[in-house]
């Protein structure tokens, strides 16, 4: 998969990785400024495509390259925003609550976020 080196596929990284790319979205890491002004943020989390999702079947599922979290996962709040991998991971982040998520897997499955991934989020909802 690296070296097709396709931009929508083949993207290689590690929970704690995509958890510290989705915060330094919304935070700023090391002193640095965020790298996302709020209003960029809030374009990510609205919904551009209203139909139904051919592969996961939710309705309203995108953003501008992302997916809407909110309907996947409840108690996050409408501005959560992230994306799913083929493998079964999950990352997103979400402003209001000030989280970010991440999780993968070892095992390949079925493609979009793998059903762990909605007791992991409530845990984490839960703990905060």
């Amino acid at each position: 998969m690296r070296a097709l080196g396709q931009s929508s596929a083949g993207g290689v990284a590690g929970a704690r990785g995509l958890a510290h790319m989705y915060a330094a979205a919304l935070w700023g890491t090391g002193g640095t400024a965020p790298l996302l002004e709020p209003t960029v943020l809030a374009e990510f989390a609205a919904v551009s495509s209203p139909g139904v999702d051919l592969v996961t079947g939710e309705r309203g599922h995108f953003g501008l390259g992302f997916e809407i979290q909110h309907t996947r996962y409840p108690g996050l709040s409408p501005s959560a925003f992230g994306h799913s991998g083929t493998a079964g991971a999950n990352a997103f982040a979400d402003p209001v609550r000030d989280i970010t998520y991440a999780y993968t897997r070892r095992v390949f499955g079925p493609g979009g976020a793998a059903p762990e991934n909605a007791p992991l989020v409530a845990a984490v909802l839960r703990a905060r």
